[in-house]
């Protein structure tokens, strides 16, 4: 593979997730305008977000605590699970420092 052919291979990769973060975002929104009380919907979403956070971390932090915050309404102890994985992975990516 050549160096013209790798660059646009991150490009693309780029654009797609891009595109995906958009599409989160509107889902996101979406759970916490209508209330979404369902765990499995909103633990998937932070899922994905973690996964997203390895690539885009800056874009995805303000959406997971979002809807962290949001989901401590409904499950508080899981809540705090997911922000403890997500600093975490944060420490472990080098974003944040331990404390």
């Amino acid at each position: 593979m050549s160096n013209n052919e790798f660059k646009i291979m991150l490009e693309n990769l780029y654009k797609k997730s891009e595109e995906e973060l958009k599409n989160i975002a509107i889902e996101i929104n979406n759970i916490i305008k209508y209330r979404i009380k369902d765990r499995k919907t909103i633990e998937a979403m932070l899922d994905n977000l973690l996964n997203f956070s390895t690539i885009a971390y800056d874009k995805v932090k303000h959406l997971y605590y979002e809807l962290l915050i949001y989901y401590s309404e409904i499950d508080f102890e899981a809540a705090i699970d997911y922000k403890n994985y997500y600093l975490e992975m944060a420490c472990e990516e080098g974003y944040t420092k331990k404390r």
